[in-house]
């Protein structure tokens, strides 16, 4: 091997580039198909060549919603490091607001038992001092059960 050869990167696979895209944006290659004007079988050998015509590539990247320098910069392995990366900072950060929440949603509860148990030992003093005025006034003014009420 000539030491040109050697240093020069492995060239990509345009059409299992066109291929995954397509597998991930969960499209039928007959969708595909259609929407860029060929048969099912020409996408099938555009998804097998190594190499793609540019003008080809461009209404395959129409076709799939993107564009040509998307599909020829497109690493499977680190758009999936990078979707990891982006759920696992989406979890931390989602589960620390729902955590923040049920605290903020506790303090709440709690401060509203607690002026709901001001609220009843008040309503309880309330109907202590109620029932001594009663008391007294029974005192002072005793009911007459069966005298003035009951004439025949």
């Amino acid at each position: 091997m000539s030491k040109r050869t050697e240093e020069q990167e492995p060239r990509p696979h345009l059409g299992h580039k066109v291929q995954r895209l397509r597998e991930v944006l969960g499209m039928k290659q007959a969708v595909l198909a259609r929407a860029t004007g060929m048969s099912q079988q020409n996408a099938s050998k555009l998804e097998q060549s190594e190499t793609i015509p540019d003008q080809t590539l461009e209404r395959l990247a129409k076709g799939l919603g993107v564009t040509a320098g998307f599909i020829r910069r497109f690493d499977e392995e680190e758009a999936v490091r990078h979707l990891q990366q982006h759920i696992l900072a989406t979890c931390a950060t989602s589960s620390h607001h729902a955590i923040d929440k049920a605290v903020a949603l506790f303090e709440q509860l709690l401060q509203l038992e607690k002026e709901k148990m001001k609220l009843l030992t008040r309503v309880h003093q309330d109907i202590l001092a109620l029932a001594e005025q009663l008391h007294a006034l029974e005192k002072e003014q005793p009911l007459d059960r069966g005298g003035e009420g009951n004439r025949n």
